[in-house]
């Protein structure tokens, strides 16, 4: 319930915010755009984790079809926040592939790469790895709405995944995503 509530609050706040700030005229003249918002991911089977992204284009990088973003989510703000759950945190940064980048309705394929971490909480823990490399591919559907929000959803896949022993045993493979962004011109 939280999170849907938190979701209709950026829609309604971003609805309000656009009208008569930007135009769409002022739009189609802007050369960059920064997308910041919330990311919302849930390891299949397993955690749910939470943060924010930033994710930058320009008219002047083969015309938009390329974006660069950087994302933070962490379990604190998902399964581990009043829980025993161990807490972690991903910083990924990415490239993205935009198709119908001029369509309302997009598909992008994202390459992410960073680091997770994992704060076990106990000195007997300690011989277990608590950071592990992120590689993963994904791809979304993503809708630019008229007024400055964008909402996209997707399913990733991580090619380095762990068992607890020999790297991070909450990296599963399969993962689902959720953002939704404003996007500031720029």
């Amino acid at each position: 319930m939280k999170k849907t509530s938190l979701i209709l609050l950026l829609i309604t706040f971003a609805f309000h915010c656009s009208k008569g700030i930007v135009s769409n005229d002022s739009i189609k003249t802007k050369q960059h755009f920064l997308y910041a918002g919330i990311r919302m991911e849930k390891f299949m089977g397993f955690y749910y984790s939470n943060g924010a992204f930033l994710e930058f284009s320009s008219k002047k990088i083969l015309n938009q079809r390329f974006n660069f973003g950087l994302s933070y989510v962490t379990s604190r703000i998902g399964t581990a926040f009043n829980s025993n759950a161990i807490p972690f945190w991903q910083l990924t940064g990415n490239v993205s592939l935009m198709l119908r980048k001029k369509k309302h309705f997009k598909i992008c394929f994202r390459l992410n790469g960073g680091v997770a971490h994992a704060n076990y909480g106990d000195p007997m823990f300690d011989d277990l790895p608590q950071t592990a490399p992120l590689l993963s591919l994904e791809p979304n559907l993503l809708y630019d709405f008229k007024f400055p929000l964008r909402i996209g959803t997707g399913i990733g896949y991580n090619f380095i995944t762990g068992d607890g022993i020999t790297g991070l045993g909450m990296i599963y493979p399969i993962y689902f995503q959720f953002n939704a962004a404003y996007r500031i011109p720029f």
